[in-house]
């Protein structure tokens, strides 16, 4: 099973820690290419979880070649949806 998040923020990069478990691959998008390099150099997302190290069974785009190269169906979640 292939599983892709979209968005690397706070929401996105515990989605993929949680799933990265059980999974032999996840592939990430990110926006920001910052957190692309902070994930890659240093195995962490500094920006939200900087004392947590990721789970190394990760592939990262920065672009929207992610659903064309990984093959998966998206779901999409606007993560503010939880905010009141």
């Amino acid at each position: 099973m292939k599983v892709g998040v979209i968005g690397a923020g706070a929401l996105g990069t515990a989605i993929y820690q949680n799933i990265s478990k059980n999974l032999r691959n996840v592939f990430l998008y990110a926006r920001r290419e910052k957190v692309v390099n902070d994930i890659n150099d240093f195995n962490c997302n500094k920006d939200y979880f900087p004392k947590i190290k990721l789970n190394d069974n990760i592939t990262l785009y920065t672009n929207y070649e992610f659903d064309e190269k990984t093959k998966i169906s998206q779901m999409m979640l606007k993560a503010n949806i939880f905010e009141l």
